[in-house]
């Protein structure tokens, strides 16, 4: 249960703390840091035990007096993992278990003074480094190991999902809530579907409805990132089949809110990708599911129907709908902070600055893509390239042909590769879409052209 990857290592550990006369608290704070294990774990790996050894001697241990404690394998594992936490008298049993304090077991802290028998910061970082040497090349293993782990963490758990596991679930997405905004879609993606994967295995079976519901909101939530992230990459076909996957968990939650909020950002697939009637009908339906409440998922489906109506070439309507969007954000309580599913006043921007282009209101529109880009930084992802590519539109609705193919071809070379992808070089696509037949031989336009002939990523 402890993985190839946990053994192999700890092993080697082990060897080097005979060699240079390491205690045990040494050589587990090593394992800890190369292996990403908790420090309980760590410490039981030092001693070269398995989950059975460690059990076995703790019975051999003399009862303390009070509460008699038994330690069982499903326990010891479930603490290891962080999935539960030990209560006083079991600590206690395993403190004496390993001749430890519970801080050297990753339970509280130690104020005192930093002790002499901790390594070096080098040279444990040059002892972790070469020991990864070593382990170079076992890709395919850790992955087939944290597949096992995942399995074996289903089996340890009872025949249901503790409300407590899915809060760890909970607390994780919040925090990728924070990184989504500001990481490229690659490596989040990749981050998103590892953790999703999980979620699926603990959703498999049956369970009591409070859980079911749940597992069905995080489903909802991480099916929505990850058809995000799909997007931004260029890829509108997989887009599409996550986000209905999302709104299939969405519905099965029964929240309303939930519903509303991923209906209002699936209406971003079909707007970029030149579906702009279904995305209007996503907005309206999202909107709809909101019954009038005040709420980010309410200003973001008043904003992208705007948007889509605009680009339609329905301005009253359009107008209507950005009112809307005006007065529900003007409403809003949430803190202005940049995080998925957050209407935050940059969103606001963002969507003004699409609308007012295609409406054709350039004077305006450069007065909310100046202010927008005065609150974007050029490391926050793909949000200002996308403004600057409407700035870019405006001056060529303005007759300034040269200067927005000039802008655009400015911007896709300027841009960190990692974000230059599918869907901005769909936007900058748009671009050349509205330019006059009589210019698409310029010389703007051919070396516009050669710059988006790039694939993205490159």
């Amino acid at each position: 249960m402890d993985g190839i990857h946990g053994r192999t290592h700890a092993r080697s550990w082990r060897a080097h703390a005979a060699a240079h006369g390491w205690s045990p608290w040494q050589c587990a704070q090593a394992i800890a840091e190369c292996c990403g294990v908790s420090l309980l774990k760590a410490t039981r790996l030092a001693y070269g035990w398995r989950l059975a050894d460690a059990v076995a001697a703790s019975d051999g241990i003399e009862q303390a007096p009070g509460e008699p404690v038994a330690i069982t394998v499903k326990q010891l594992s479930r603490w290891e993992s962080g999935d539960e936490r030990p209560r006083p008298a079991a600590l206690d049993r395993l403190c004496r278990l390993y001749a430890t304090r519970a801080d050297r077991l990753g339970f509280g802290m130690d104020y005192s003074p930093v002790d002499e028998d901790t390594p070096a910061a080098s040279t444990m970082q040059a002892l972790v480094g070469g020991l990864q040497a070593i382990g170079a090349g076992v890709g395919r293993l850790l992955t087939f190991a944290d597949r096992v782990r995942t399995a074996a963490d289903r089996n340890l758990t009872p025949s249901t999902v503790s409300h407590e596991r899915i809060d760890l679930y909970t607390d994780t997405f919040a925090w990728r809530r924070r990184e989504y905004c500001a990481t490229a879609p690659a490596p989040m993606l990749n981050i998103l579907l590892t953790e999703c994967d999980e979620i699926q295995s603990l959703a498999t079976g049956h369970h009591p409805a409070a859980i079911a519901r749940r597992l069905s909101e995080l489903t909802a939530n991480y099916a929505t990132l990850i058809a995000d992230a799909l997007m931004k990459l260029g890829e509108p076909r997989s887009a599409h089949a996550w986000y209905a996957t999302a709104t299939i968990a969405a519905d099965d939650s029964g929240d309303s809110l939930i519903r509303a909020q991923v209906r209002a950002q699936t209406a971003m697939l079909p707007y970029y990708y030149g579906h702009l009637t279904e995305a209007v009908r996503l907005a309206r339906e999202a909107q709809m599911l909101t019954r009038g409440r005040i709420c980010s998922a309410a200003a973001l489906a008043a904003a992208a129907e705007a948007r889509a109506l605009a680009r339609l070439g329905q301005a009253a309507e359009s107008e209507a709908a950005l009112r809307r969007c005006q007065e529900v954000f003007d409403q809003l309580a949430e803190p202005d902070e940049e995080i998925a599913f957050r209407f935050t006043e940059r969103r606001l921007l963002l969507y003004l600055s699409g609308t007012l282009t295609y409406l054709g209101a350039t004077r305006r529109a450069g007065d909310v893509q100046a202010t927008a880009l005065l609150r974007y930084r050029d490391s926050d992802g793909i949000d200002p390239v996308l403004i600057r590519l409407d700035q870019a539109i405006c001056l060529a609705s303005d007759g300034k042909l040269d200067d927005g193919c000039q802008l655009a071809a400015a911007t896709l070379n300027s841009m960190a590769p990692q974000h230059r992808t599918g869907i901005v070089l769909t936007r900058t696509a748009d671009l050349i879409a509205v330019l006059p037949e009589s210019y698409q031989h310029s010389r703007s336009v051919r070396s516009l052209k050669e710059s988006l002939a790039l694939p993205p990523g490159s």
